[in-house]
């Protein structure tokens, strides 16, 4: 009774966090273009397509799949799909608090792994729609599988990578996790290691079938494996881009820097100590190899980008339920309570505010206001061009005229290689496709813009609304005469 009173009051501390925090942000439209592609590139299943049949973006099915979900459910109202990231992030710390249940046995242990987490991912960084909060939630689930004693544990253990994998081809790392931690804990396991792989094979399967019967297995292939295999071309530095994010996250916050220094060095620590010492602790090699996985997940993304660390900061928060000495636990304690003022501190007024206009928040969006204004304007079978904002796209439920949806894609040559290897884009696809004489073109310049266009007057929006890192972005619309 007493562990039940203790779970839904710190429940109920989480959810005025993760409000506090990250309503701070939901009144600018775009954080990240990632979100937004996702949603464009969902809408393709409500059309009776694909993913990759029409439109591309460098993701796998099933995260397009749920994205559609979230536009179903939301009428395809952008601020509530942010709630529902809200809400998926409150849903891993309650998952959080359901590991390791039986070698956990006081407070301390049990929630400062939740809030480190949540410290972890307070930065506006970490705010958009992100593919890694939903591969949490299936990894989260393959952990919690692991420590059950169900016949089935090992194949729901693999199939809940395999739905991550889905989600993000980069997951695919933790099958060979999972696989580690079933054998080293009972030693070499013939029947286990087949039934995880059958597992995780399930959902591959059935998206491969879907394909398939839809004569897109060539597509499938591509997207889901040649592309990911051009990253190795990527000029990247492990090291560098670490070190990067460090000295940013240590410019962010002093206090949340020295707890993610703190769990790193406990997590060594405790590898020595039970490596010196020979103790066989398995649930020590789990969260380490985990660890692990989600470091080398960062490394074969191969782009340097904050949250692909995101993994890695999950696990690693995990690394400090081990600790007993009352000294360390009041120490982090404190620091944890200082780095909880100072992120609440930091997004409340904003946050206040945002609650406040919660009923308006969606209809002072930028490109959602123009979008309402062009419906009228365009019919069924005109198409639309867009390079930059493409919630233009989701707003008006129309495909790009291009194969590309993300913004960044065109610039991605390791990318771009393999769609013109496989015909799907044109030599130069920004030109080609505005010689498509597109309804609606939208650029992030004027470049190629003839005069058979006019250029949509957006002074009656507030630009500031529009991109989060951006002070001027640009807002070139253009509407053919």
């Amino acid at each position: 009774m007493k562990l039940k009173t203790q779970n839904i009051a710190f429940y109920l501390f989480a959810l005025i966090q993760v409000v506090n925090i990250q309503f701070s942000t939901h009144h600018v439209e775009t954080l990240d273009w990632d979100v937004n592609a996702f949603l464009v590139t969902g809408l393709e299943y409500g059309r009776g397509n694909l993913p990759y049949e029409f439109q591309y973006e460098n993701k796998p099915p099933l995260l397009f799949l749920i994205f559609y979900f979230f536009s179903l459910i939301t009428n395809s109202n952008l601020f509530y799909i942010k709630i529902i990231n809200d809400i998926l992030i409150l849903l891993i710390l309650i998952m959080m608090s359901n590991l390791y249940k039986k070698s956990v046995d006081d407070v301390f242990s049990r929630y400062t792994p939740l809030l480190l987490f949540l410290l972890f991912t307070s930065n506006v960084w970490f705010h958009p729609n992100y593919s890694e909060y939903l591969v949490i939630v299936f990894l989260a689930l393959a952990q919690i599988f692991n420590h059950t004693n169900l016949k089935s544990q090992n194949i729901l253990i693999g199939f809940s990578v395999g739905l991550a994998s889905l989600i993000n081809i980069g997951s695919s790392l933790f099958l060979i996790s999972f696989l580690l931690i079933i054998n080293l804990e009972k030693g070499l396991r013939l029947f286990k290691t087949i039934t995880l792989i059958l597992g995780f094979s399930i959902p591959h399967i059935l998206f491969l079938t879907a394909y398939w019967y839809n004569n897109l297995l060539e597509e499938y292939i591509m997207a889901t494996v040649h592309v990911p295999l051009s990253y190795t071309n990527s000029d990247f530095s492990f090291t560098y881009a670490l070190t990067v994010f460090l000295t940013a996250l240590k410019n962010y916050d002093l206090y949340i820097y020295s707890l993610l220094l703190i769990s790193i060095a406990f997590l060594i620590y405790k590898t020595f100590r039970n490596t010196i010492y020979k103790i066989n602790e398995p649930e020590h090699y789990e969260i380490l190899i985990l660890c692990i996985s989600s470091l080398l997940f960062f490394y074969v993304a191969g782009k340097g980008y904050y949250h692909h660390l995101i993994l890695f900061l999950y696990f690693i928060s995990l690394s400090t339920k081990w600790i007993s000495k009352n000294l360390n636990k009041l120490i982090i304690i404190l620091i944890i309570f200082i780095s909880l003022i100072g992120a609440n501190m930091s997004a409340f007024q904003m946050t206040k505010t945002n609650l406040r206009n919660f009923d308006n928040i969606q209809s002072n969006y930028p490109i959602y206001q123009i979008a309402s204004n062009l419906k009228s304007k365009i019919s069924t079978n005109e198409i639309i061009f867009s390079t930059h904002n493409i919630l233009l796209l989701y707003y008006l439920d129309k495909p790009n005229s291009s194969y590309i949806v993300h913004p960044a894609l065109y610039d991605y040559e390791e990318i771009t290689s393999v769609l013109k290897q496989y015909k799907k884009i044109a030599s130069d696809e920004i030109k080609n496709n505005i010689q498509k004489s597109p309804k609606i073109i939208e650029l992030s310049n004027d470049e190629f813009i003839s005069g058979d266009y006019i250029k949509l007057k957006t002074d009656n929006v507030n630009k500031n609304l529009l991109n989060y890192w951006s002070k001027d972005p640009p807002l070139n619309i253009y509407i053919k005469k």
